[in-house]
């Protein structure tokens, strides 16, 4: 069997025999090793045969429920068709995708600009939950950046929102399309990592901030007023900042609406974690 990476072993077993390499393929099939070792380790499985058909053995030993130690009929001096490293090649490809992924965010580096506050699930917003509740009296401009929305193009609605608000300076729906701004900045703002966190992008949550800021100063309407005290403790949990929306989920409730029931539910969780 090929003895090669050396460094693997020394940082595993400070040698470099076939019984190392053995151990760390048992390893490895445990899913012992760190992200970095399993790297390397399948690197040189998908060059090397011998490699290949010794975790190949590993597998099938696990897969029949049979110890480690046990003897097999297996001999690896005949011919055996294909081996681990042909047969699972794409396979091995995502293993080692997987391992760079892990070691990567392992480094803690997520994303630039990424968060990962505590109330990060709290924070959480389906798509049905960032369509506006407000009535839709609005222009045909407008109804297109919701639908836009609707469908989860985000950006588009927000390229659309940007253009109305350039050309149109004084129209009466411009608070609601600061609000639909918003609302295509914090659905690009969140962050699905492979099932490994829920994070958020900090400019884009500052950005939603800044357009709700402009829809308050534009006179908005009652219902516009509360969409944008919503989005609001919803951003500033995204922030891991649970004061600030208090703040606003408070003031929900105290005025009264349609979020009223979304917003105490809230508050009763913020308020247990105190």
């Amino acid at each position: 069997m090929t003895t090669g990476g050396g460094e693997l072993n020394a940082v595993r077993r400070g040698g470099g025999g076939q019984g190392d390499d053995h151990s760390l393929l048992v390893e490895l099939a445990h899913g012992r090793l760190s992200a970095d070792e399993a790297r390397q380790l399948l690197d040189r499985v998908a060059a090397d045969d011998e490699l290949s058909k010794e975790l190949d053995l590993i597998i099938l030993m696990m897969g029949e429920g049979m110890r480690e130690e046990r003897p097999t009929r297996y001999d690896q001096t005949k011919e055996r068709g294909r081996t681990l490293r042909e047969a699972a090649g794409p396979g091995l490809v995502l293993l080692r995708v997987a391992a760079v992924l892990l070691m990567i965010l392992g480094a803690g580096k997520l994303i630039d600009g990424a968060l990962a506050p505590p109330y990060a699930h709290l924070a959480r917003m389906d798509a049905g939950e960032l369509h506006l509740r407000i009535r839709d009296g609005s222009t045909a401009e407008v109804a297109t950046m919701r639908a836009y929305l609707y469908e989860g193009e985000w950006e588009e609605a927000v390229r659309r929102a940007d253009w109305y608000l350039a050309v149109h300076a004084a129209a009466p729906e411009r608070p609601t399309v600061y609000i639909i701004r918003a609302a295509g900045f914090l659905m690009g703002a969140r962050k699905d990592f492979v099932g490994l966190g829920l994070h958020y992008d900090r400019s884009l949550v500052d950005s939603a901030l800044a357009a709700l800021d402009n829809a308050r100063s534009g006179m908005p309407s009652p219902g516009e007023s509360e969409q944008i005290a919503w989005f609001e403790a919803r951003s500033f949990l995204m922030k891991g900042e649970p004061d600030e929306a208090r703040t606003r989920l408070r003031r929900i409730v105290e005025h009264g609406g349609v979020f009223v029931p979304d917003a105490r539910r809230i508050l009763a969780v913020l308020d247990a974690r105190r």
